[in-house]
């Protein structure tokens, strides 16, 4: 029988007792949660407080709601909401297990809740952004307790940005001088790394005259200074957030 997909399906497992994280993995697919911009997609989740086994699965009959905001990567529950959604207690699975959840089946979640693309409006620029869970209590007050939040990584509409060619001074193999932070210049070529990628390498010691900065394009359609800096023990190179010379 054919596989169904009518949304991508972000599945994960929300530890309350560690609510904020920097990064989580799908439990479908064990790769990092990504998000298409102005795609449809199903959240799946199960909440515990601690190591999930059923001795420590979340009570959620405690909450009225369920709370799913997408936010800008800016302090959690501090940033522009792109997308708000709510699942009401009505639509809890409370009699959810972990070994039901192990099974990945879709309907074996404490909640599941569906965001039709019209609804998905993460800006196709946002390198990342918080999803962050509330659950929201039954009492008059309505308070909001921050079950789960994490940082993942946004994608553009699905299709792939065309990078420009690296200029002609910086190819593979071309050498470029860096005025470095201790005041001597050092060459920085791009070469291969162990692991296959492409990666800059910072000659150390000094290795060559001249001094330079250069100016590249980014993301952001701005133009910021490359500088090498000494970071830790380590040379690296740095872009100048504030602009350009």
């Amino acid at each position: 029988m054919a596989i169904q997909l009518n949304a991508q399906r972000i599945r994960f497992a929300c530890d309350a007792s560690n609510a904020i994280q920097n990064t989580i993995n799908d439990a479908i697919t064990g790769k990092a949660i990504t998000l298409p911009s102005g795609s449809a997609f199903q959240i799946e989740a199960v909440f515990s407080f601690g190591p999930l086994n059923d001795a420590n699965l979340l009570d959620l009959s405690v909450y009225s709601a369920i709370n799913v905001q997408l936010q800008a990567n800016v302090d959690p529950h501090a940033g522009t909401v792109y997308y708000a959604g709510q699942i009401v207690a009505a639509n809890f699975n409370l009699a959810c297990t972990a070994e039901q959840w192990a099974t990945v089946a879709a309907a074996s979640s404490h909640i599941s809740l569906f965001v039709p693309s019209a609804q998905n409006v993460v800006p196709a620029t946002a390198a990342n952004f918080w999803l962050c869970i509330y659950g929201v209590s039954t009492d008059a007050a309505q308070d909001l307790v921050l079950l789960f939040a994490v940082n993942i990584a946004g994608k553009d509409s699905g299709v792939p940005n065309v990078n420009p060619a690296l200029p002609q001074t910086f190819k593979v193999g071309a050498k470029m001088p860096f005025t470095c932070s201790d005041g001597n210049t050092r060459d920085v070529t791009i070469q291969q790394a162990p692991n296959g990628r492409w990666t800059l390498f910072i000659g150390n010691p000094y290795n060559g005259p001249g001094q330079a900065v250069y100016s590249f394009y980014c993301s952001d359609a701005l133009y910021r200074d490359l500088t090498v800096i000494l970071v830790d023990g380590a040379w690296t190179v740095d872009v100048n957030p504030a602009g350009h010379s």
